[in-house]
């Protein structure tokens, strides 16, 4: 069978990846003139960036196997140390909001868990307010809903229920270890009470995970470009035909036109580029652009001495009063250090007509204090420093997304059976790899 992808980035590599492991042939198309899309990083002088903290995650052995092909098997475990702010307070291990920190009534906490378990799948979700007041409690829920704006930048009462999957609060900490711990034998604790484990990071991972003995990796130097790189060597080995600088222009049942005028035999269509192209070309419409918010951040790298980086590998500010979101140190878990130094990065989730993007240098030092509170990093602020400002670094889906993306879809099979779309607001390495498996497999 004759599968052709569009688009070569992560969502594009892995569908490959997995398409040629079951012995198809693939062809991969893609505009620009190298895999990885955003991944790709940039360069700055000797150092290779991450456009933010990105870590591997191993929580699915079949996952984390094609991973390691993608990478030529070139990867360095890491071992992580993280922690979060929730309400101006500390939470060691935990990077997600701890609500242990904050002054709650517990008993209400408790109250509410206990409604919700047993009267499961009544509500419905329309949106990301709906989602968190479903799953942990009216009450619990207005402590997380300031933390979900915090990353967001988006009142949540405004967006799909689906934005969920962006904000990884599916697991909070509401009690203590022992007490958690003791609720989790329960499926319906265990689904969203998140838990420190000690030295075993692996605990509650251990059979889907069971093939692999740690928890995260990382390319083994380069950053996320080396990923790219070893993804384009592994795709040529294994057969797949890769087109670059090239788009698709037209669509029929077996075959594509692409923009240089070559037409394309194809089987089965995987579309993992931005759909609102593949609607244009289908529909000559972009019905689902109005459901899409892009998220802008500042992002600051900083080159710091080794001995004045912390300990963290990244750490989690969920107080809205803050201007870091995710504070990091990819330059030593990537293990770039050059001369004694290194760098850290710092994430700062924005909107386009607000101060700090108006007026980004302003906010440098603002930055690199609230970096040192955290203890990424301590001492003065270097003179050494590179700002970004990405006007879209992810994108949240509207109330009405959801429906409208299924309604796309649907008018997307009813001409074009073959094609299968990826979602485009998905931005979990790992909830992309599981998604496009199901989707294959189905």
């Amino acid at each position: 069978m004759e599968w052709v992808i569009a688009g070569g980035g992560f969502k594009g590599i892995l569908a490959a990846t997995i398409l040629l492991k079951k012995g198809q042939k693939v062809t991969l198309i893609e505009k620009s003139n190298a895999l990885g899309g955003v991944m790709r990083g940039i360069e700055w002088g000797k150092y290779h960036l991450d456009l933010g903290c990105q870590i591997f995650d191993n929580s699915s052995s079949e996952i984390t196997s094609y991973l390691f092909d993608l990478m030529q098997q070139n990867i360095r475990k890491v071992d992580v140390n993280y922690a979060g702010m929730t309400k101006g307070c500390k939470s060691e291990n935990y990077t997600v909001p701890d609500l242990t920190l904050c002054k709650v009534d517990f008993n209400i906490i408790k109250k509410e868990l206990k409604e919700i378990a047993s009267k499961p799948d009544i509500k419905k979700n329309e949106t990301l307010s709906d989602y968190l007041d479903n799953r942990f409690g009216l009450y619990a829920a207005k402590f997380l809903k300031e933390a979900a704006y915090k990353k967001l930048q988006y009142d949540p009462t405004k967006l799909d229920a689906t934005a969920a999957s962006l904000l990884f609060f599916d697991r909070v900490k509401l009690f203590d270890e022992k007490t958690s711990i003791k609720l989790k034998e329960q499926k319906f604790y265990d689904e969203r009470l998140a838990v420190f484990t000690n030295n075993d990071a692996m605990q509650f991972y251990s059979e889907a995970a069971k093939f692999y003995p740690f928890r995260n990796f990382y390319p083994d130097n380069g950053g996320m470009r080396q990923f790219c790189d070893g993804a384009l060597e592994y795709l040529k080995e294994q057969g797949a035909k890769l087109i670059f600088e090239q788009s698709i222009e037209s669509i029929s049942k077996d075959q594509i036109q692409l923009k240089n005028g070559d037409l394309k035999k194809v089987d089965r269509l995987i579309w993992a580029a931005e759909l609102d192209v593949l609607e244009s070309i289908l529909f000559d419409e972009n019905s689902l652009k109005q459901f899409i918010h892009p998220v802008p951040m500042v992002v600051v790298y900083f080159e710091v001495p080794v001995k004045n980086i912390g300990s963290y590998t990244y750490f989690h500010d969920h107080t809205p009063e803050q201007l870091i979101f995710r504070a990091s140190a990819p330059g030593l878990y990537s293990g770039q250090v050059i001369d004694g130094k290194s760098y850290i990065c710092c994430e700062v989730p924005t909107h386009l007509n607000s101060n700090i993007w108006l007026n980004a240098k302003a906010y440098i030092n603002t930055i690199w204090q609230e970096a040192c509170n955290l203890k990424i990093c301590s001492g003065e602020m270097p003179s050494t420093y590179k700002l970004l400002q990405a006007p879209i670094t992810f994108k949240l889906p509207l109330v009405g997304y959801q429906k409208k993306f299924e309604k796309i879809q649907q008018k997307i099979l009813k001409d074009h059976s073959n094609i299968i779309c990826i979602d485009p607001v998905q931005t979990s390495l790992t909830d992309i790899a599981s998604n496009i498996l199901k989707e294959l497999e189905s």
